[in-house]
């Protein structure tokens, strides 16, 4: 009888042993490895250009947002675009972790504002639902022309002045 309990024993373990290894090699496969292991884009690299009258506008200051986890946790940053209208920002990225593996819907909010001659524009809005690198525009750079003539749009991949090219 106390064979036997042991053969089980030793049975049972070798099952949970087998479990937790099929189920470690399935969290450290392809995405979810690289949330692990990898880095978390939060904002892809930007780069854009504004224009306002056919002519490209110097000195408009843009402001990019990022809104994911707590607030605050990432703050704007802006710049103010060229004697050619260009801006550019570099992408906001963290190393992966465990709570990546969570279960949980990701929501990352992503914002460009831009302000000109006394006004503010609506320059790009979205919700990012992933990490990765240009996962916000399915796999295109984010690459903008924001004409501050245009109404706002809401299509597509474009939601403010700003789409993209």
């Amino acid at each position: 009888m106390i064979a036997t309990r042991g053969k089980v024993a030793g049975f049972l373990k070798a099952v949970v042993v087998v479990a937790l290894a099929g189920a470690l090699s399935v969290v450290l496969t392809g995405r979810n490895a690289m949330a692990l292991f990898g880095t978390n884009v939060l904002f892809s690299e930007v780069e854009g250009q504004i224009v306002q009258d056919g002519k490209p506008v110097k000195d408009a200051e843009v402001t990019q947002i990022t809104l994911w986890s707590s607030e605050g946790e990432v703050s704007p940053v802006t710049t103010s675009s060229d004697e050619n209208g260009r801006f550019r920002f570099a992408e906001i990225s963290r190393k992966g972790g465990f709570s990546n593996l969570l279960p949980g819907q990701i929501t990352i909010v992503q914002k460009i504002n831009i302000k000109h001659g006394g006004k503010e524009y609506r320059g790009w809005i979205n919700t990012k639902s992933n990490f990765e690198r240009h996962g916000e525009s399915n796999g295109r750079p984010l690459k903008f022309i924001c004409n501050l003539n245009h109404t706002p749009s809401n299509q597509g991949n474009d939601f403010g002045v700003c789409k993209l090219i």
